[in-house]
């Protein structure tokens, strides 16, 4: 006869955790591993001669504008060192993203959602529910690391302990930022507000190693952000050990400091939320147009501060790029791939990163949708209605409100870009600055109508659905600049058809079609929705 003990039940439980994140974890582990090596094996196509690598090396290295946008660029003459900057600058921040992602839904996701009452109907302890779930996390980053480290070798001349090196970088981050998803989730009152806190945390974090670039900046900046120790790995001539220790103590710590607090809180309470306030009558609103900007608020606040503070870095750096390539002018040709007509126009700069930073704005629409669904699984649209509110009136608030958040973001990463630029000395104008902003916008509504049309018609696929391609169609358009993509594969992603304004006149066609897309998926999702059953897990 079988004895089941508390350690079979606990690997049962670990199990039970990597199947939750199977699906996704796979498509994310694919798209990342997959990316890396097409950078890995294009270093030699794209720099065929040692002259050509030398010459990277001289103009990026130590390029303000360009380490702004990659991060800081160490030994481009070799392999590692161009594997490191050129695939880990895009990859890293979708990493940690992840990151966020998969660690608020272990950390919270599944209590919000009511799953975690029969799991703790056993004698599993909640302190061993969340040690399950940190332990799947770590598995999948050694997967991860296990895929990167053997698969570059495979297509590219990168020895295996540089191959070694960055997945452990990457890995580390994503050990980082899924730790605090779960910190964050045993903090704040919900997963949605768990996960808008940790990209908040993300953007702030990244504008942290974009400042440590700038020439003014102390050399102990790169160290307060996992994004500064990333870059800090460098290569194993040239590079430093430190960061893969900061890496394990700092996931150490907010692991440990999830636990605790896991054990002191109780059963979907919030360490923000003191039992006498909870206690204490919630505070009444007059419209729902009210609780739904109170809800949204902060996350619109979040996301404006970020874009703030990146689009004032990257103007402070306009002056620089443009000096750059009139130094080198066949690097041109290169920024020819993102768009670029006029290089040394300081607006064509800032029309490349602003179009760039419409992440942000789209990132926020992911949440929101994100939201919707959370709303739904956990019960809370249920008690809302209650009330005497439709469904689709409660639907169309939660768009309209998530459209102004989106507005007032995108015309905020404008008009700070403007007064980044002014900071130099060299001025947008404000017209520009508008332009630039009001670009940003159809995009982010495309994607909010989009998840309102799987949040219709398939609800639980909302979050994953629009998280995985958003991001996958930013990061096909970065590498398309360094690699040989099928252009039919770009042209799939919006980002490829977004106008660089100011740099370049406004792509009035693609922003109509984005418009109109969200538009219809909206309406369609909208209908959807009124017909369907509401769907709690």
């Amino acid at each position: 006869m079988v004895t089941i003990t508390p350690l079979h039940i606990w690997f049962r439980l670990l199990r039970h955790h990597l199947r939750l994140l199977a699906p996704s974890s796979a498509i994310w582990i694919i798209g990342l591993v997959a990316v890396a090596m097409l950078v890995s094996s294009a270093y030699e196509t794209t720099m065929p001669t040692e002259a050509d690598r030398q010459a990277l090396a001289i103009s990026v290295e130590g390029n303000p504008a360009f380490e702004a946008m990659f991060g800081r660029a160490i030994s481009l003459d070799t392999i590692e060192g161009f594997t490191m900057w050129r695939a880990g600058g895009p990859l890293i921040p979708a990493i940690v993203i992840w990151g966020v992602l998969v660690g608020t839904r272990l950390g919270r996701g599944e209590e919000d959602r009511g799953h975690d009452e029969l799991l703790l109907g056993g004698i599993l302890s909640r302190a061993a529910l969340l040690l399950s779930a940190l332990a799947a996390l770590g598995i999948l980053a050694v997967i991860y690391a296990a895929a990167t480290t053997l698969g570059l070798p495979l297509v590219s001349a990168i020895g295996l302990e540089g191959s070694l090196r960055f997945a452990l970088a990457m890995a580390g981050g994503f050990l980082t930022f899924t730790a605090l998803g779960t910190l964050l989730a045993q903090i704040m009152p919900t997963r949605s507000a768990a996960l808008r806190a940790g990209l908040g945390v993300v953007g702030i974090t990244l504008a942290l190693r974009m400042l440590s670039v700038l020439e003014a900046a102390p050399d102990w900046l790169p160290w307060l952000t996992p994004f500064g120790w990333y870059a800090e790995t460098g290569t194993a001539q040239i590079g430093s050990n430190l960061p893969f220790l900061l890496f394990a103590l700092t996931t150490l710590a907010f692991a440990v400091g999830a636990v605790m607090l896991c054990r002191e809180r109780e059963l979907h309470g919030s360490r923000l939320v003191t039992e006498q306030e909870s206690a204490t009558a919630t505070r009444s609103y007059r419209s729902l147009w009210a609780h739904q900007v109170r809800q949204d608020g902060p996350s619109i606040l979040g996301f404006g501060a970020v874009g703030v503070l990146l689009s004032l870095i990257f103007g402070m750096v306009a002056d620089e790029f443009v000096d750059f390539i009139e130094g080198f002018p066949a690097f041109a040709e290169i920024l020819a791939a993102f768009g670029l007509e006029d290089p040394t126009d300081p607006a064509a700069y800032v029309g490349l990163i602003v179009t760039v930073l419409v992440l942000i704005p789209a990132l926020f629409a992911a949440s929101v949708v994100a939201a919707l669904r959370d709303d739904e699984a956990t019960g809370r649209l249920t008690v809302l209605l209650v009330l005497p509110i439709r469904r689709v009136k409660w639907l169309l608030v939660n768009a309209v409100v998530a459209i102004a958040g989106i507005t007032l973001i995108s015309l905020v990463i404008g008009f700070s870009a403007m007064a980044g630029t002014g900071i130099t000395g060299t001025m947008l104008a404000p017209l520009d600055a508008l332009r630039a902003g009001l670009n940003l916008i159809p995009m982010a509504v495309m994607f909010t109508g989009m998840g309102i049309l799987v949040f219709g018609l398939y609800p639980p696929l909302t979050g994953p659905a629009v998280y995985t391609v958003l991001l996958a169609s930013f990061i096909v358009v970065m590498m398309d600049a360094f690699l040989d993509i099928p252009d039919w594969i770009v042209s799939l992603s919006p980002f490829d058809h977004l106008a660089l304004v100011p740099g370049e006149p406004a792509n009035l066609t693609a922003s109509a079609a984005f418009l109109l897309i969200g538009l219809g998926s909206g309406i369609i999702g909208s209908i959807a929705f009124r017909y369907r059953d509401l769907m709690m897990d």
